[in-house]
This record gives C-alpha cells, sequence and structure tokens, in this order.
C-alpha cells in the first residue's frame, strides 16, 4: 500500500524518489494547470539577481508572478557594471532596467530548467523595504518564514496581494 502524506513526490531516472512540493502548496491556474510554487522557486532561486523569490498564482488568472528579494552583492554588481550610479539596494531595485534585467534572467532560467510555458513568471513586485542583516526580505523575525527556513505561503499572499493584484489589473487593462 501507500500511505497518504499530502507529498508531491516524481520519481528520477536512477528509480529513487525526490519529493518536490506538498499538495496543499499547489494552485490551479485559469486554464486548468496545477502549478507547485516551491518546485518553481528552487530553480528560479538559482538565478543570479535573485536572494529568495516566491512564486504567486491566481485561479482567475493564466499567469504566474512573483515577490523577488535581489541578491544585494549580485545587485550592487550589476548597478556598478551598468553604469546606474546608484549605490542603496532599494534604489537599484526601483530602477525600470534593474527589474528588466531580473525579469529576463528569470526567463532564461524558466528555458534552461525546460520549465512549461504557464509556468514563466510574468512580473514581479521587487522587496527591499525589510531586509534583515542577511540580506533577506522573507525571515522569521517577520513571521514570513517558518523556524525551518520555508515560506509561510498564506502570509506572504496576505502582505503582498495589494502588489500582486494591482500586476494583474495593469496586465488586464483595468
Amino acid at each position: 500500500g501507500y500511505f497518504l502524506t499530502g507529498d508531491i513526490a516524481h520519481w528520477l531516472p536512477d528509480g529513487s524518489l525526490q519529493i518536490i512540493d506538498r499538495k496543499k502548496n499547489l494552485f490551479k491556474l485559469a486554464q486548468g494547470e496545477y502549478v507547485s510554487p516551491e518546485n518553481l522557486e528552487q530553480e528560479y532561486n538559482k538565478c543570479k539577481l535573485v536572494g529568495q523569490i516566491f512564486v504567486y498564482g491566481n485561479s482567475l488568472e493564466s499567469t504566474l508572478l512573483a515577490v523577488v528579494v535581489p541578491d544585494i552583492h549580485s545587485a550592487k554588481t550589476w548597478a556598478t557594471e551598468n553604469a546606474t550610479g546608484v549605490t542603496e539596494v532599494s534604489a537599484i531595485a526601483a530602477l525600470p532596467a534593474f527589474k528588466k534585467a531580473v525579469l529576463a534572467e528569470l526567463a532564461e532560467m524558466c528555458v534552461t530548467a525546460k520549465f512549461k510555458r504557464y509556468e514563466e513568471i510574468k512580473n514581479i513586485v521587487i522587496e527591499t523595504s525589510d531586509l534583515n542583516e542577511m540580506g533577506m526580505g522573507f525571515h522569521v523575525d517577520n513571521d514570513l518564514m517558518t523556524p525551518s527556513f520555508k515560506l509561510k505561503r498564506p502570509q506572504l499572499a496576505k502582505k503582498y496581494k495589494t502588489a500582486l493584484e494591482a500586476l494583474y489589473a495593469s496586465k488586464n487593462g483595468k
């Protein structure tokens, strides 16, 4: 028999089983596709400019959005390389060119990781307002992460709901 654990897993080519998400974390997009946000976040976190990422989807929408906490060192390096004259992370994050660079990196990762088209992040909110001493925007102290460093999805969705829904509204021309 099987145990009903609530985990989502897939078989690897070597025959081993890899747990990739929790069933309760899955959500459905408007076109009926189920999305495993933890699996996506694990890959998108490999982007150089991304320090942390929270993938968000709405069952009434067909695209994914994300909240990105930039990697401080990489963001400052990007600012220097692009001669922006800006050194503060919050100012760098406010630059439209920086947002465009992060989105380009996420799109590239989507191709590299062979994600399906609906798993591509179409727009982002960049978070720099509540960084801790380690440069993390999602942490235990602001109740956006558990002590075992897992994202608290309901709290994240609640905190960024207005900003994320505004991105959906601007996409839909509302």
